[in-house]
């Protein structure tokens, strides 16, 4: 049965999916689950109706950029088109700050290939002159050449330093793109001058490899704010944009923005929550992993609250009155919590704006003697305020720290780490407490059978083969968990789900029932106190004991054991079970547990532990650790977490390693030395030559050069960091964990 798409033609929800550009025609991103190679990519595009001028698919993310007329064809008839295909359509709301940062992403790489392309030619021209061996009849085609080569690197790709240098110029508010821009701008219109009156020197190659290597740099900050993008764009995707709202005429799909205060809402199995609200009629299970990190679905009984977001477990649909909608549901009050977190963060960058708005004063400062002092030799003085400008422009500066993080980068991303934000490296080798989460974190989300204790003739895999046939249709993780032992001759009939107890059927003309329950027999082992046992009854009769545990990620008790040897406290905030917190915790060597915290009070505790001066790295997955991961030192999200908390995430873990995280430290303390080096070298070099450069010894070509192999220096500097030498704060401890 296909689905009424119609809901999405309404102008309330189009606003929200898509955006109207210029032209009048709509662009938007969708989701299109079964989209995994180039042939449904062909498939796809064929099955697209008229009006649509564009489409680009995505395989790798599963998702589809359109752009079409919705004057001729409506959105609905591109989903319904595009169901008919085979493929099942996701609509997710718009984010225009997604789509702000990709373009900038696109622009940046086709400024860096324009600098790239023009700029090496411009390079090889020059070097004729630069040798001396260029005839002088030659010398006006050459430098006309460099300049038409020049001209695309200086006014395209070295546009944006332009423009915020001489903005920021004209605002009396100078940043590290002023002199940049004043440098760009004096070189160029310099180079043109003497060009057209064939004399004195052209800077048109120091142009091109300045912006080159500027906008390098400047290409990995807009990297990271592409992740975390990216990653929010995904958060938006679970987000129902829909929901069925009974009334009176029946049930009806609306728009959830259009849901008030009273509205009762049907809830399908394994649908999503639209709106905070209290359940009605019937008890049900819902799965709140997104919302509080606990793996397993929480009961609720009638007039229970359900929270906006968690999803519906049960076999059967749900009503639910709407208490809170919109803005004031539980999901809209954490998405606050972290942007007040990220507002906690400025003071850093604000030392980090004082510092540069000095040193960029005192440059244009120098610039400024250095053209007065050689006055009325306006042409010398031109040259030597030009040469401070680029030999102090921080070009080598600039670089010191990006070309560091960047390789460091590479390096943790071939083990599985993937940093969001650079920066968080540096800070990242002063942590000295460790905050993290529990479920999802410390474990997955996903649960095995531990162990199976029969007690009546049937043996262990009859028994889980019943209890698979009873949890058979649900998804959760205790369903899941049994899905590896469903034998196709068995089906349970009238199964009737138990919220907070279990489930019970009818199986071969028996009643079974699968209910959590502790053993009671003597004797049995289950001290792993973090295991959850269930009892496997037929009629009345226990027949067996199964024990589920939630899985521990690998390197769990090497990474808690290598952080406490690095001197790092480590606390546990779960917003599980004290029983269960506190049992993973003694497990893996964790002494200071925190369990059953809400959003808030994870940030509290975070807040509470930097007030005392510790330097704290947030470790979550969960969207309630969004919040804890924003307000941190340095955080790290979970690849298979939600969205917002690997968004929020300062580095974000790709596999199912958490031994990967020492060497994490062990490479940004790497990092932070080559960092430092880096600096000082940039800081003797400036030092050494700018006094060169006022004095007019060091022309603006050779202050381009010595810049040029000031930033070599520090870029092989940074790349030792890609070698495969270990570089873990404890290299023993991890040559062991390796050798085991």
């Amino acid at each position: 049965m296909s689905t009424d798409w119609r809901l999405y033609d309404s102008p309330e929800l189009l606003e929200q999916i898509s955006t109207r550009r210029k032209d009048g025609k709509r662009e938007m991103l969708l989701r299109v689950e079964g989209l995994r190679c180039g042939a449904c990519v062909k498939r796809l595009h064929k099955a697209l109706p008229e009006g649509v001028f564009d489409a680009r698919p995505d395989v790798p993310s599963g998702s589809c950029e359109l752009i079409w007329d919705h004057q001729k064809t409506p959105l609905s008839a591109i989903l319904q088109s595009t169901e008919q295909a085979g493929f099942t359509p996701v609509v997710v709301a718009d984010d225009q700050d997604y789509r702000r940062v990709r373009e900038e992403r696109r622009s940046a790489l086709a400024r860096i290939g324009v600098a790239l392309l023009f700029g090496m030619q411009v390079m090889m021209l020059a070097s004729g002159e630069y040798l001396g061996e260029v005839d002088a009849a030659m010398r006006p085609f050459l430098r006309y050449a460099q300049w038409l080569l020049a001209t695309p690197v200086a006014l395209y790709a070295g546009w944006p330093f332009l423009r915020d240098g001489w903005r920021s110029l004209l605002a009396r508010a100078p940043t590290m793109d002023t002199p940049v821009a004043l440098a760009l701008s004096g070189a160029y219109i310099s180079s043109v001058y003497n060009t057209l009156m064939d004399t004195g020197h052209v800077y048109f190659d120091s142009v091109a490899m300045f912006v080159l290597l500027l906008s390098l740099a400047r290409f990995w900050e807009q990297k990271g704010r592409a992740q975390a993008a990216d990653r929010l764009r995904r958060l938006a995707a679970t987000q129902p944009l829909s929901a069925r709202r009974v009334d009176e005429h029946g049930v009806n799909d609306v728009s959830t923005a259009s849901l008030l205060e009273g509205d009762v809402i049907l809830v399908a199995p394994g649908a999503s929550v639209a709106a905070d609200g209290v359940l009605l009629e019937r008890a049900a299970e819902f799965d709140e992993s997104l919302l509080t990190g606990e793996a397993v679905p929480q009961p609720r009984q009638p007039g229970d609250a359900v929270c906006g977001g968690s999803v519906n477990c049960g076999l059967h649909p749900v009503r639910i009155r709407v208490e809170r909608a919109g803005a004031a549901t539980t999901l809209s009050q954490i998405g606050r919590l972290v942007h007040r977190a990220l507002a906690a963060r400025p003071q850093v960058q604000i030392w980090a704006d004082r510092i540069a708005g000095r040193f960029v004063a005192a440059v244009m400062l120098l610039a400024a003697v250095a053209l007065l002092w050689w006055w009325p030799d306006a042409e010398r003085g031109f040259e030597a305020a030009l040469a401070v400008l680029v030999v102090t422009c921080p070009c080598a500066l600039s670089l010191a720290t990006p070309m560091a993080l960047a390789s460091a980068m590479t390096r943790l991303s071939r083990q599985g780490l993937l940093m969001v934000r650079a920066d968080a490296l540096i800070k990242l080798a002063t942590i000295d407490s460790v905050c993290i989460d529990k479920t999802g974190t410390l474990t997955t989300r996903e649960m095995r059978v531990q162990r199976t204790c029969t007690l009546a003739d049937i043996s262990e895999f009859q028994a889980l083969s019943m209890a698979a046939a009873l949890e058979a249709g649900l998804d959760h993780p205790i369903a899941r968990a049994f899905r590896a032992f469903e034998d196709a001759g068995l089906e349970a009939h009238q199964v009737e789900i138990e919220p907070g107890r279990g489930i019970s059927g009818e199986i071969a003309g028996q009643r079974w029932s699968l209910r959590a329950e502790e053993p009671q027999a003597a004797g049995q082992d289950h001290t792993e106190a973090f295991m959850r046992w269930f009892a496997l009854r037929r009629e009345d009769q226990v027949v067996a004991h199964i024990a589920l545990t939630e899985q521990l990620r690998a390197g769990v008790r090497d990474a808690v054991r290598q952080w406490h040897q690095d001197g790092l406290s480590v606390h546990l905030l779960s917003g599980d079970r004290p029983k269960a917190a506190a049992a993973v915790a003694g497990f893996v060597g964790i002494d200071q547990v925190h369990s059953a915290m809400t959003p808030q009070s994870k940030l509290n505790y975070l807040q509470a532990l930097q007030s005392k001066g510790q330097r704290v790295l947030a470790i979550g997955d969960g969207v309630n650790d969004g919040p804890l991961l924003a307000g941190a030192d340095v955080s790290v999200g979970i690849a298979s977490g939600a969205a917002l908390a690997q968004a929020h995430g300062d580095a974000i873990l790709m596999n199912e390693d958490l031994g990967s995280l020492t060497t994490l430290i062990g490479v940004a303390r790497k990092a932070r030395r080559i960092v430092t080096q880096n600096l000082l070298w940039a800081a003797a070099y400036n030092l050494t030559m700018l006094p060169l450069a006022f004095s007019g010894v060091i022309t603006p070509w050779m202050a381009a050069l010595g810049m040029g192999a000031s930033s070599l220096l520090v870029t092989l500097n940074a790349m030792r960091l890609l070698r495969s030498a270990d570089v873990s704060s404890a290299p023993q401890a991890t040559l062991k964990r390796v050798a085991a």
